[in-house]
């Protein structure tokens, strides 16, 4: 089966420059209109999706910047911290992603409800596959120092 994922990134982790990734995946910055402070209105702010990362990334998914996890223009929300592989669950509008750190690199994969996968036995893709193979990568690259 391949087509399991919809995007992938392989970012360094000290700065999260892309060492490999899917075409089109970028960290990008731009305005993002969010919530003020007082949450009666909104105000217009710089994001940028790499300082997001990072937050995260410290602080187990919790980000700080008003505007949630952003990664590629997505936005992300937090389902689920696993301690034990400190890997990201999120969820999205049509599917969701995973977010594995491993001594050198973070690990960004992501899958949609509306994408098939290939093979000889399609389907669409699913979080089990995504976060399989991710889960799968990070521990290979785990296992050979990075």
């Amino acid at each position: 089966m391949h087509n399991c994922i919809e995007e992938a990134a392989l970012l360094n982790k000290s700065n999260l420059s892309p060492e490999a990734a899917t075409p089109g995946f970028h960290l990008k910055v731009y305005e993002l209109e969010v919530p003020n402070e007082s949450e009666t209105g909104t105000v217009v702010r710089p994001y940028d999706e790499k300082a997001a990362l990072q937050t995260a990334i410290a602080s187990k998914g919790h980000t700080k910047p008003r505007g949630g996890l952003r990664i590629n223009g997505e936005e992300y929300q937090l389902e689920k911290f696993e301690p034990s592989t400190h890997m990201m669950i999120l969820t999205k509008l049509d599917g969701g992603a995973c977010i594995a750190p491993t001594e050198t690199f973070i690990l960004f994969c992501s899958w949609s409800q509306s994408l098939e996968t290939g093979g000889v036995k399609k389907t669409h893709q699913s979080p089990q596959l995504c976060y399989q193979q991710c889960f799968n990568f990070a521990q290979y690259l785990r296992s050979i120092g990075y």
